[in-house]
């Protein structure tokens, strides 16, 4: 089967460069993993954005959410030496409490073509509260009816959450707090209710015992979730051996493959796996 998609020669579409810092002395390292969608016949991206501090020569300088301090972050700043690494360039430890090495936020960027995007100049939505003290990441967009879902990582020392908010305009935001506590990332909800209940993918983080699979579940009211099922695992040696996470909201098919009873979602990179790219497909029974 052929790639149902196309890589735009012009890639890529934002770099760093192209995003201000939301403040004096940061620095942009990642502009990454947005969610897409479509509001009054623009083109939208929900970005992440991920910053941090001007690092210096021999030391680890990261952000981390606080309240309490000015500006409602604080710098904080460790020798390299007393630090170890538990996931390169990425998570640290010192002095037995862990850390990222950026701060990340969700910033809009639009588009009349779809190619060319104005990024906005600060960002759109903070971490809030302990829960998101080490930011909000990698946001899936879904839409139903006028009403825009947005779920994201939400990242603090307790781990990584699905964080939960709403819009009607992209300006007015209404916030539901933690969904599903940590171990869990990657949730993608489905766009419409089935047999009377909404469905969402997600990707418990699990490392000592099961792994990074896909799991789906259902809600009555987009709160509360239940009905666990794995759905979809590694092959080892395959391109999706190491890991698998949906990468976007599923979308609905087109007639006549589109019913009730199923729902088709890619396998990469919009759906499934921003991990690897394939046409393969996973169609999901979702009624008993």
């Amino acid at each position: 089967m052929s790639d149902l998609a196309r890589r735009f020669s012009a890639n890529p579409l934002l770099r760093p460069s192209d995003i201000p810092p939301s403040r004096t002395g940061m620095e942009v390292a990642c502009v990454l993993n947005p969610g897409a969608f479509r509001y009054q016949g623009r083109t939208g991206l929900l970005l992440r954005i991920a910053e941090r501090p001007v690092q210096e020569p021999g030391w680890i300088s990261t952000p981390v959410l606080a309240p309490d301090k000015e500006g409602g972050i604080d710098l904080v700043r460790f020798p390299e030496a007393e630090c170890t690494w538990i996931e390169a360039a990425r998570i640290f430890a010192h002095a037995g409490r862990s850390y990222l090495t950026t701060l990340s936020h969700l910033r809009l960027a639009w588009s009349d073509d779809g190619v060319s995007f104005t990024v906005d100049a600060k960002p759109t939505l903070t971490g809030e509260g302990p829960w998101e003290s080490f930011g909000i990441e990698d946001c899936r967009v879904t839409q139903i009816g006028d009403t825009y879902h947005l779920h994201f990582t939400a990242v603090s020392d307790a781990g990584f959450g699905i964080g939960y908010i709403s819009t009607h305009d992209w300006k007015t935001f209404e916030r539901h707090g933690v969904i599903l506590p940590p171990p869990n990332k990657d949730f993608a909800l489905f766009p419409g209710k089935i047999d009377g209940n909404f469905y969402a993918l997600h990707r418990p983080t699990h490392h000592s015992l099961g792994g990074p699979y896909i799991w789906i579940s259902r809600s009555p009211d987009l709160l509360h979730w239940g009905d666990h099922h794995c759905v979809a695992r590694p092959r080892p040696g395959a391109w999706d051996g190491l890991k698998l996470g949906a990468g976007a909201a599923p979308i609905r098919p087109p007639p006549p493959t589109s019913s009730p009873a199923s729902w088709a979602t890619s396998s990469s990179p919009m759906a499934m796996s921003s991990r690897a790219t394939s046409s393969r497909y996973i169609t999901v029974p979702l009624t008993r």
